[in-house]
């Protein structure tokens, strides 16, 4: 069974009277998203986890070089 791993670089900011900015990336398709709070951040963050898997170059020789399984 392939394993699922997503990556995301999450960027925030405490903004001037209590607001936030919350720059999320995702790592392997490279599409962003500026949130204003937390709970959309994530739920933009679980909308991703959720996208079907996509094979990337190179994802055959990275899953044999760390020992796992296919």
């Amino acid at each position: 069974m392939a394993k699922r791993h997503q990556s995301f670089l999450v960027r925030c900011w405490q903004l001037d009277r209590g607001g936030q900015r919350i720059e999320i990336e995702h790592i392997q398709s490279g599409q962003r998203h500026l949130a204003h709070s937390t709970a959309e951040a994530s739920e933009w963050i679980c909308a991703r986890m959720n996208d079907p898997p996509r094979s990337l170059p190179g994802d055959e020789e990275r899953s044999d070089q760390d020992g796992s399984e296919a």
